[in-house]
């Protein structure tokens, strides 16, 4: 009996760690008002981090069946320190309007300089669910030392590449 009820209370608390650490415990999308409330620069320690982003769509001929067109974009975040600090990006998201699309990312194979992380956008909205040229921002849920952040974007618009 007791065998049961410890197997049962570490299966819970195992569930709960690493649904926590993916993101799913905590509120799995969250609204355009409250991204847009984060704030464009945030202090971590001894390290003051942007976030910038570079989004564009690519109309340039291709060959072979392209059947969707996604955003194409980055996201860089400077440190004011020589040393990027250790954390982890958990979530990032393109806002336009009251839309919100969760995005992934993927590292860029060479860092620029030691205080920057870039990051690649994967899984983007297609150019049917947001316009060319459009107002978006991008906003970002960090997680350093057990802690959560969003930080996001100034507001820019989507560039177009031909």
């Amino acid at each position: 009996m007791h065998l049961a009820t410890f197997s049962l209370l570490l299966l819970g608390y195992a569930t709960l760690f690493f649904a926590t650490e993916r993101g799913v415990a905590q509120s799995a999308e969250l609204s355009a008002s409250r991204l847009r409330s984060a704030p464009t620069s945030i202090k971590l320690s001894k390290h003051s981090l942007t976030l910038t982003a570079d989004l564009w769509y690519d109309n340039m001929p291709s060959v072979g069946n392209t059947y969707r067109k996604s955003l194409l974009g980055q996201i860089t975040l400077s440190s004011s320190q020589s040393r990027f600090p250790r954390l982890s990006v958990k979530r990032v998201w393109v806002v336009h309007g009251e839309k919100v699309w969760s995005c992934r990312t993927e590292p860029q194979a060479v860092r620029p300089s030691p205080s920057v992380l870039q990051l690649r956008l994967t899984h983007t909205p297609s150019i049917d669910e947001l316009p060319s040229d459009a107002v978006v921002f991008v906003a970002a849920r960090l997680f350093y030392r057990n802690r959560t952040y969003l930080i996001r974007t100034p507001e820019q618009t989507v560039q177009t590449v031909y």
